[in-house]
């Protein structure tokens, strides 16, 4: 059995925590049952909820269509609320797995069908601090990436979601909980640093945090790759204890 993981690293310059949502349970997406013809596997189905506005608002494929616009809606049991995961990066509507997430010429967001493989416009990435990010690129600086974004803080049904250029920790109308993902945050407070030099210089302080989302399964039935989508980021720094040999360089060794 093996394990293929997408990793996505940043270093981020606030805090990387994502915080539980009150009312959000932390279950596994269900595998989907849904193959679409271009052959990508599906994995986790879930509802991708907006954190701006109380997280009452989900991603929506707005009247359950295979193409056309993708908007905000009121958190209930919908079908047009669902979306899968696949391991080709692209996030399908459960009704339309042969059409995917993707960003427009005009940068708004949309369902498209997919092809033989995806566009860069229909991949996206799940960051750790709940940016949902897409594989378009987004120029200078390169520290910006684009993300799905609503627009104006509006948080309501009906609103035209898009994409924006935005650096990480993103703000609360590009955060996205994804109820069928894996969480973990940790939290550091002085933690003894050991440089070059031998014995402890500084006192490492950081929030770490993770987030793992399943995207499918591929192989055979005997030798089966389950693939998932994994990202680590962390908001950390150090203090340096006063009177102690300073490491050699630039570089300093954490003790973990």
């Amino acid at each position: 059995m093996t394990h293929r993981m997408k990793r996505l690293l940043a270093a981020a310059a606030g805090t990387a925590a994502i915080l539980t949502p009150a009312g959000i349970a932390l279950t596994a997406g269900a595998a989907s049952a849904s193959t679409p013809g271009d052959g990508a596997a599906a994995g986790a189905t879930s509802q991708i909820v907006l954190g701006n506005g109380g997280y009452a608002y989900c991603l929506n494929d707005y009247g359950q269509q295979s193409t056309g616009k993708v908007v905000l809606w009121s958190c209930g049991n919908y079908s047009s609320n669902n979306w899968v995961f696949y391991s080709d990066g692209t996030i399908r509507p459960e009704l339309h797995p042969g059409s995917a997430l993707s960003v427009s010429s005009s940068g708004d967001a949309v369902l498209t069908a997919v092809g033989t493989a995806p566009t860069a416009a229909q991949e996206w990435s799940y960051r750790a601090d709940g940016a949902l990010v897409n594989a378009t690129p987004t120029g200078t600086p390169a520290a910006k990436e684009t993300v799905l974004n609503d627009p104006g803080y509006v948080a309501k049904d009906g609103v035209q979601l898009i994409s924006y250029s935005q650096a990480a920790p993103v703000t609360p109308n590009s955060h996205w909980w994804v109820k069928g993902a894996h969480y973990a945050t940790t939290k550091l407070t002085d933690l003894p640093d050991a440089g070059l030099n031998g014995g402890f210089w500084a006192l490492d302080t950081g929030t770490y945090a993770q987030s793992i989302v399943y995207t499918g399964t591929t192989g055979t039935s005997s030798s089966p790759a389950y693939t998932y989508e994994d990202s680590q980021m962390q908001a950390a720094g150090f203090t340096t204890m006063p009177g102690t040999p300073q490491p050699n360089g630039a570089s300093k060794s954490a003790r973990q």
